[in-house]
């Protein structure tokens, strides 16, 4: 057997993963090493792919494995060890759907994968990030399937493209960098309280369409709504398009 071959240990993992977190640059031999790991990730992506399409059909799937970058921030600003990081392998599943059809979806992926764990950041956003995560283990490798209603996943977009340019520490609690600046008629904290608080706004549309096509399915009369579930799901897209359309058309953002 080369060397090459070899598998990292856990131990190896750990190890680097300190190394990586105590410095703001990769050696050379880190880096040879944190691609061999990633690749040992890639494998287990691939098998977890291939039953998702066994257990949901048609339904569309993308995957990432997360970039050097991204680990080596990642290390640096959260205390987990390298070995128990539980997205170095992702696959998002997006689709135009209620609540009712995501909880479907989570549920045939439970069937699919009986050990699985499940984070439900719906009710419990992490910093306005709002999904159904589920953690799948093969081998010693965690591959995460994220589950995002097309709102859900319209709103993380526009949250990925502030944050390459204001900061990517938005996402986790932190301030806009240079927050008083003025864009578009308002501050930066001033638009990142309005894109907050669009995770709201999508929250409560999703439970009420949620609660409206649950009261449908079980026979019930729901003209108690005055509303249209699709018209309303279709002036929730706009809203967000519009925003995204906003965040990308700013001069200096």
């Amino acid at each position: 057997m080369t060397r090459e071959a070899v598998r990292l240990s856990t131990a190896q993992v750990d190890r680097l993963g300190e190394r990586l977190r105590a410095s703001d640059t990769i050696t050379e031999v880190d880096l040879l090493l944190l691609q061999k790991y990633r690749l040992e990730h890639g494998a287990a992506l691939r098998e977890v792919q291939e039953a998702i399409t066994v257990a949901l059909g048609g339904v569309a799937q993308t995957s990432r494995i997360k970039t050097i970058q991204t680990l080596h921030d990642k290390l640096r600003r959260q205390p987990t060890k390298l070995s128990r990081m539980q997205d170095i392998a992702g696959v998002r599943i997006v689709k135009d759907m209620d609540r009712i059809e995501q909880d479907a979806i989570v549920r045939d992926l439970r069937e699919a994968f009986p050990a699985a764990k499940i984070q439900d950041r719906r009710g419990m956003p992490s910093f306005g990030y709002r999904a159904v995560h589920v953690i799948v283990r093969r081998g010693r490798c965690s591959v995460e399937i994220q589950v995002r209603t097309r709102a859900q996943d319209l709103w993380a977009q526009i949250v990925e493209r502030l944050g390459d340019v204001w900061g990517r520490e938005i996402r986790y609690g932190g301030d806009p960098e240079d927050p008083d600046r003025v864009l578009g008629g308002r501050t930066r904290r001033e638009l990142w309280a309005l894109v907050q608080g669009w995770s709201d706004v999508i929250a409560s549309i999703e439970d009420a369409i949620a609660e409206h096509n649950f009261a449908v399915a079980a026979g019930n009369d729901p003209s108690v709504r005055q509303f249209d579930p699709e018209d309303l799901r279709q002036r929730m897209h706009t809203g967000l398009g519009d925003l995204a359309r906003f965040v990308d058309q700013v001069e200096g953002l």
